[in-house]
């Protein structure tokens, strides 16, 4: 059995966060939400990944590659970092630039905490901490 990083999780609760949602007839989203449409999973705006852009999103040949692209993302920033995020920040820092969001939005505090309790991480943990197997 191979072993999963919490960066795996992580990206899994971004899926969630972001509003991934299937088809569903009893749903508001009766052919899934834009990002299930377009293979989006995270919303991510621009990857090396994509295989089209519409200037808002990327577009991705399947939910797979979706899923890696935000994987790869949050890659950089725990590797490398990106802008203002260094490899000692804290999740909850590398999340609020990836989500564009700001602390103390109600809508952020949600999704810090999807993140927290899906992704088995802490928002005070260092982003290079997502480069651990579980």
């Amino acid at each position: 059995m191979s072993q999963r990083t919490k960066l795996y999780y992580v990206a899994l609760a971004i899926q969630q966060a972001e509003g991934w949602i299937m088809p569903s007839l009893t749903s508001s989203y009766p052919n899934g939400s834009s990002s299930y449409i377009h293979h989006n999973p995270g919303n991510v705006r621009s990857s090396p990944f994509e295989i089209q852009n519409d200037g808002s999103y990327a577009y991705f040949e399947n939910d797979t590659i979706g899923i890696f692209a935000i994987m790869w993302q949050l890659w950089v920033y725990a590797k490398h970092g990106l802008d203002t995020i260094t490899p000692s920040s804290s999740i909850d820092d590398a999340i609020t630039m990836y989500h564009g969001g700001n602390l103390g939005n109600p809508a952020q505090e949600d999704y810090i905490s999807i993140v927290e309790k899906v992704g088995g991480v802490l928002r005070t943990d260092p982003i290079s901490s997502l480069l651990t197997n579980v």
